[in-house]
């Protein structure tokens, strides 16, 4: 008999709580310092990653306003590491979640960091989500991009959550 594998984040984050799980989407979790961090598990972004990752961003807005707003906005990390390239349907998605979020609370991101692994595809598609960033948060926001998710906690200080 077969035994099932968990399902388990990659590491850095393989010791995380599980707070968000889709398994054909990837991991999220709601940390101090108003920091919401995603880990992508599947190769391609698709419209319903796009929608799950959305909602679990609208969840955190929404459940831990007072202490976005305290913070000055949420720094959202996202580990998209795995990711080799995403559908167009996925990006409009992503983009309009965005805006509709920016419109709805104002001001709630301060700043997105996007890990990746070497990939000028999916550069370029977070270069034109930065314009959407600093458009949705009146130039309050940015995108930061990254390749080494452990130098991005450490500038950060950004450690598990403890549920």
């Amino acid at each position: 008999m077969q035994s099932l594998q968990p399902i388990v984040p990659s590491r850095p984050f393989h010791a995380w709580p599980i707070q968000r799980c889709d398994p054909a989407i990837g991991f999220g979790w709601f940390t101090a310092g108003a920091t919401f961090v995603g880990q992508v598990s599947a190769t391609r972004g698709t419209a319903q990653m796009a929608s799950v990752f959305s909602d679990w961003l609208d969840e955190a807005v929404a459940t831990h306003e007072a202490e976005i707003a305290e913070a000055g906005g949420f720094l959202a990390i996202h580990d998209w590491r795995q990711l080799t390239g995403y559908d167009s349907e996925a990006r409009r998605i992503w983009l309009g979640r965005m805006e509709e979020r920016a419109k709805r609370h104002p001001g709630y991101l301060r700043k997105a960091v996007v890990i990746i692994a070497e990939n000028p595809l999916l550069r370029m598609a977070i270069a034109g989500g930065n314009l959407v960033a600093t458009l949705a948060s009146r130039g309050k926001s940015q995108v930061e991009i990254a390749t080494n998710v452990i130098t991005v906690l450490a500038k950060y200080q950004v450690r598990p959550p403890l549920r």
